[in-house]
């Protein structure tokens, strides 16, 4: 479960890979269904006709090392609202620091 960008990390990149490795599971991908048992309790019970969003989920916390999928929420939620200050912060600064010009205009309507 890698991002080229930590501050992409949210949690509609979670949900979407979610979905997208439980397809590739289903779907026969016998290295999806490894990578999958490799972090779940119930290993030897986990096959494509029996594995359920939520299995998917617990395993993708169990690889950031997160207990479950609401603590996983939880930190992506966390993250977000991080960006989200740091943007603000920025854009507070670019407005106190920068004389008005048509780059700091530009600036600021970008962000």
């Amino acid at each position: 479960m890698n991002s080229d960008n930590a501050f992409s990390f949210n949690l509609s990149y979670l949900k979407s890979q979610a979905k997208h490795r439980l397809k590739a599971v289903r779907s026969g991908d016998h290295h999806a269904l490894q990578s999958v048992q490799q972090f779940h309790p119930k290993q030897a019970q986990l096959n494509p006709d029996n594995i359920k969003l939520a299995d998917i989920q617990f395993v993708m916390a169990r690889e950031c090392g997160l207990p479950g999928w609401s603590r996983l929420k939880h930190h992506a939620e966390m993250l977000e609202h991080h960006k989200q200050q740091i943007v603000q912060g920025v854009k507070r600064w670019i407005r106190i620091s920068l004389p008005y010009t048509f780059a700091a205009d530009m600036i600021l309507r970008s962000a």
